[in-house]
């Protein structure tokens, strides 16, 4: 009894069907893919691999999530990745207390798509804001 009269893609119940060798292979091709180069979907940077990909930018692959949340809806980075929302941080940090590291912040700031210019705005608006407060 050959395969010739069974639908492409059917198992004949007489083949022995190698169940654990099925999923080495599924598992092999997932690596091979989490592997590859990978793009960060918040702000296109572009990264060597899916380990890249979570640790420097906070997103797992393949679900590009963040923690589980779609990265839009994510309370605390607000459609940021966890590089941005740092760098952003950086920032904000150099406008209020060390203003001598805020070009190296903001450039790399721009290197991940950040509006740099509006955070500094935000950044001194807060710090004047809390001024007439006092």
């Amino acid at each position: 009894m050959g395969d010739e009269n069974l639908p492409e893609g059917q198992l004949d119940m007489f083949i022995d069907y190698d169940k654990e060798a099925e999923e080495a292979e599924r598992r092999r091709r997932e690596h091979e893919e989490f592997m590859k180069p990978k793009t960060c979907p918040a702000c296109g940077t572009e990264v060597r691999n899916g380990h890249a990909l979570h640790n420097g930018h906070g997103i797992d692959w393949p679900e590009l999530t963040i923690g589980g949340w779609p990265i839009a809806e994510h309370p605390n980075y607000q459609g940021m990745c966890e590089a941005q929302w740092l760098v952003r941080n950086h920032i904000r940090y150099g406008v209020t207390t060390d203003p001598k590291s805020l070009d190296e912040r903001v450039a790399r700031g721009k290197e991940l798509g950040l509006d740099t210019d509006q955070i500094i705005a935000d950044a001194r608006a807060t710090l004047q804001g809390q001024a007439e407060d006092n």
